[in-house]
């Protein structure tokens, strides 16, 4: 009648591993989801940067590019720069 405890002591030692093993798994995947979530907000704050950045520079270059229009009366097409014609300059518009 000895064997009756040593099984007993056997099966309560394997459901304690069986509960470790849960508790673990459930440990590791709120870590992973931690990981995801710390990657997908890093992921959103690259593409809203990015977005700024670019929305930020064709502005600067709407900017300029209409600024050098008004300053210099010159159209500016890439490498060539043309005298903006004279029915498109406006009143008062010498030379």
């Amino acid at each position: 009648m000895k064997k009756i405890p040593q099984i007993s002591n056997l099966l309560s030692d394997a459901g304690d591993f069986i509960e470790t093993r849960t508790t673990l798994w459930k440990y590791k995947t709120i870590k992973a989801g931690r990981r995801s979530g710390e990657l997908v907000s890093g992921l959103s704050l690259i593409v809203i940067a990015s977005f700024v950045i670019i929305t930020f520079t064709i502005a600067l270059a709407l900017l300029i590019g209409t600024g050098w229009e008004k300053v210099t009366g010159l159209l500016s097409w890439g490498a060539s720069t043309h005298r903006r014609p004279d029915h498109l300059r406006g009143p008062g518009a010498n030379g």
